[in-house]
């Protein structure tokens, strides 16, 4: 089971914890982990738009690398209401924000993912993604 970009996993009786890179950053060396970029900014995107079109309506880009630190629930509960709370899910347009479809199980559902598979092209129709987004440099 992940829990905040660690995984416990058994391996020939011990066990071993499979740490995220950023969720890790203050325990790595610089080379070793993956620190949040300064000018980064998470940015909301509209329903079925894409994080690639959102942080360039913004001025910016999508930073593919930087969906670890915008993929929990503080982040999403600074852009989005989360109405139901968060759960996770894989998909690639997670994280993101289950929106005006009551019907959907992801309906005022902020979403988080625990695997890396997020994509700054995704998109998905009653869902409005949380973007990693940065300067153009």
């Amino acid at each position: 089971n992940g829990y905040r970009g660690v995984t416990r996993v058994r391996y020939h009786g011990r066990l071993l914890l499979v740490v995220e890179t950023s969720a890790a950053a203050s325990l790595l060396s610089e080379a070793e982990g993956r620190r949040r970029r300064a000018d980064l900014v998470a940015v909301r995107a509209a329903e079925n738009q894409s994080c690639r079109q959102a942080c360039e309506l913004a001025g910016l880009r999508c930073d593919l690398g930087s969906f670890p630190f915008i993929n929990n629930c503080a982040v999403l509960k600074q852009l989005f209401p989360c109405e139901k709370g968060c759960n996770g899910e894989v998909r690639l347009e997670v994280p993101c924000y289950g929106s005006n479809h009551a019907e959907s199980a992801a309906h005022q559902l902020c979403l988080v993912s625990y695997a890396a598979t997020a994509s700054c092209t995704s998109r998905r129709a009653n869902r409005r993604r949380a973007c990693p987004c940065a300067s153009r440099l």
